[in-house]
């Protein structure tokens, strides 16, 4: 469901769009939490996409999009949600970062993300930490 809030010309997504596709995601077996657990999925050619919570710690932050950008894995930062939202949406307590293993549920959420013009530096709910490419 796309929230139709109209701000500079474009459409917002409604974050909870997409931590329900999260919800999804963990209901089909397609995520991975943890550090280790995502970045062997990074090495493996596994996860297609991570995503980080607003308040994710400096250090793996920093070591998560390093690492993405290195291996050439979309990284989604969603703005306003953090850890408790994240993990809940997923089941758990807290969670600081998720890979998504599925390639059809990455392409929902990639297109959730990006459609109206919502992936932008100025955009309040999502940013993208560096140019995604369509996953086909």
């Amino acid at each position: 469901m796309i929230t139709k809030r109209r701000n500079s010309g474009g459409l917002f997504i409604s974050k909870k769009d997409i931590l329900n596709l999260l919800g999804i995601c963990k209901k089909s077996g397609s995520i991975v939490f943890g550090k280790e657990h995502i970045k062997n999925a990074i090495y493996n050619k596994k996860s297609i996409i991570v995503v980080l919570a607003e308040d994710a710690g400096r250090s793996l932050r920093d070591y998560l999009l390093g690492l993405c950008k290195r291996e050439n894995v979309v990284t989604i930062v969603l703005k306003e949600i953090n850890k408790k939202q994240l993990g809940r949406s997923i089941g758990k307590s807290e969670i600081s970062a998720v890979g998504v293993t599925d390639r059809i549920l990455s392409n929902k959420i990639l297109e959730r993300s990006k459609s109206g013009g919502v992936v932008s530096v100025q955009d309040p709910c999502i940013r993208t930490c560096k140019k995604t490419k369509n996953i086909n």
